[in-house]
């Protein structure tokens, strides 16, 4: 989900939690998880309602981001969850020719404006494999 609400085409996260009296500890456990952790908008509703307006998140916000990204594999949420793993994991010929598809892991971040760089050359390399005389 994570992936494709950081999409240039995509949308905002949004959590919504509510205090109730549980204490600025709780407050701030949700705050990191939602906020911290996944990227997302957290709201914080100072009773059971959506119709509060709570405050809570204005005058406590998360930290600031200095913490790099995390990978995390996108069958996390599958029935057989797949180890984190960085960087490329296939590269596959298109139909088109000319055209690669490349597949990765998405990084999770406080900000969501992770972003990827791909390099490529024309220049074709050739491995250096020993051979037996």
């Amino acid at each position: 989900m994570i992936a494709e609400a950081n999409r240039p085409d995509g949308f905002t996260l949004f959590a919504v939690d509510y205090q109730m009296n549980r204490g600025n500890s709780l407050y701030q456990q949700a705050a990191y998880n939602s906020a911290v952790s996944n990227g997302w908008v957290e709201y914080e509703s100072p009773d059971a309602g959506l119709g509060t307006i709570g405050t809570y998140m204005l005058s406590n916000p998360p930290p600031a981001d200095t913490s790099a990204p995390v990978w995390d594999s996108t069958a996390a949420n599958s029935s057989s969850p797949v180890t984190p793993r960085v960087g490329v994991q296939s590269v596959v010929e298109s139909a088109n020719i000319g055209e690669v598809i490349i597949h990765w892991d998405v990084a999770r971040d406080q900000d969501a404006s992770v972003s990827y760089n791909i390099y490529w050359s024309t220049k074709r390399i050739v491995p250096n494999i020993p051979c037996d005389e």
